[in-house]
Parts: C-alpha cells; structure tokens; sequence
C-alpha cells in the first residue's frame, strides 16, 4: 500500500478516534458540564440552551467520528465522501472566520476562543492533508469483491 494511501486511513482513524470520544460529553452528568463550561467561560449560565447546544454537538462529533472510521476502511471507496468530508470542514473554516473577523478585538480576550482557534487549525490541517493525500493516490477502476481483495476470478 503506498504512503499517501497509508497516511489518509491513519489521520481519518485519527480524528474519527478523537471525535467518537466526544461521547463523553454527551452523557455526562449536568454538574460536569456546568465545571466544565465554567472552566471554558466563566460565569457562562449553563441553562437548557448551552446544556441542549453542548450535548448536540458532541453527538454530532460522534456521528462524524464513526463516518470517519468507516472511511478509513476502504479509501478508494468512500473517496468522494471522504473528499466532501474535507471541503466541508475547508468551508465551515471559512464561514468562521468570516463570522468572527468584525468581533475580533473582543473575541481575543475570551480564553475559549483560542481553544476555538486550535480546533480550527487542526481541522484545516486535516482537510488539506486529506486533499494532498487523495491528490497522490491513484485511484483505478472501481473494483470491489473478491477482485478487490486479489482473489482469483474463475
């Protein structure tokens, strides 16, 4: 198997392991979340919005994370959703930023937005590796089955 194709199952094991661990977020007891929201933003209220917001996402993240996994099995085969994956998350990037430039000045005060920043930043290294990856790998004819495996056809 060649590099490019080695190196795209590892980061979409990578971040599909990463992500599934937002299940923990998902089931935790409401007084974690408040800890945990209050360690992010202080003094945030933790009402059903931010509880509701907060639980949405991670099972989101977790749904993503085990679409991940499932691509990561065979990257010929899912390379378009794989490809769709990775534009996405370009565009998510984008919007925002463009969403958060004109409140900038105020946002680089909030300890949580440079957590934000750093997950953006991974997430635009994961996509462009994604791309780069998919960029060097040949892709051939579509074959699947046993023909795939190297199995002799009668």
């Amino acid at each position: 198997m060649p590099f490019p194709e080695k190196f795209l199952k590892l980061i979409l094991r990578l971040n599909g392991a990463l992500a599934v661990m937002a299940i923990g977020a998902v089931v935790m007891p409401h007084s974690w979340l408040v800890w945990w929201v209050d360690k992010a933003e202080p003094g945030l209220a933790v009402g059903f919005l931010v509880g509701y917001l907060a639980r949405t996402l991670s099972m989101f993240f977790v749904l993503v994370g085990l679409f991940l996994l499932v691509f990561a099995s065979d990257v010929h085969r899912y390379r378009r959703p794989i490809t769709y994956t990775a534009v996405w998350v370009l565009g998510a990037i984008a919007c925002f930023g463009l969403y958060c430039w004109p409140y900038l000045p105020e946002l680089l005060q909030h300890r949580f937005f440079w957590f934000v920043v750093a997950d953006a930043s991974w997430s635009l290294l994961f996509s462009v590796a994604i791309l780069v990856c998919q960029s060097r790998i040949k892709y051939g004819e579509s074959i699947s089955g046993p023909e795939r495996r190297g199995a002799q056809t009668p």
